[in-house]
């Protein structure tokens, strides 16, 4: 995947969640990079992609994906809707077991 396209600042973050998939079935995951509209995790299990799953992330709530890429046990996904600021700074500064207090940025085009 191109960083180009990448439209919103991500954080490196350690947050645990839990993955649902269509048969209800929960597995827990580390979500280790979150975005508004995205995130990349690590699992034992496998997802497929174009699956449609659910991260549950503490109390915050059930954020719908879908599996866009994989490579070994690391999955990315794009959330169905764009989370709320308020939402992703509380994941990020206060859920995270390590705080994002910076976003990745692009490098400066030459």
């Amino acid at each position: 995947m191109s960083l180009e396209h990448r439209q919103d600042d991500r954080y490196d973050v350690l947050l645990p969640a839990d993955l649902h998939d269509e048969t209800g079935s929960a597995e827990p995951v580390k979500i280790v990079n979150l975005s508004s509209r995205g995130c990349r995790f690590t699992v034992p299990g496998r997802a497929r992609l174009g699956k449609l799953i659910t991260i549950a992330v503490g109390r915050v709530g059930r954020l719908d994906a879908e599996v866009r890429w994989r490579v070994g046990r690391t999955y990315g996904v794009r959330f169905d809707d764009k989370i709320p600021d308020v939402w992703l700074d509380h994941m990020r500064l206060f859920l995270s077991e390590k705080p994002a207090y910076v976003a990745e940025r692009l490098p400066a085009s030459s």
